[in-house]
């Protein structure tokens, strides 16, 4: 019996920081056999804006699809 293959640990997260404590966050999270991902702008403590704000979402399809 051979045991199971995985791939190897990847980090799930890459932030950008821009300016005045504004940064651009990719989160990756496994959906099946795909990986989903969100892109969001993170907003400074206090800004008056409710943040993470999600700006780009991934849809993923099934399993048949490419």
């Amino acid at each position: 019996m051979t045991a199971a293959r995985t791939a190897p640990p990847i980090p799930n997260r890459l932030e950008l920081p821009l300016s005045e404590g504004y940064s651009l966050r990719v989160d990756f999270d496994r959906a099946h056999d795909r990986w989903a991902h969100r892109v969001l702008l993170v907003v400074p403590e206090g800004s008056g804006i409710v943040g993470p704000v999600l700006l780009l979402e991934s849809m993923e399809g099934t399993s048949e699809e490419d």
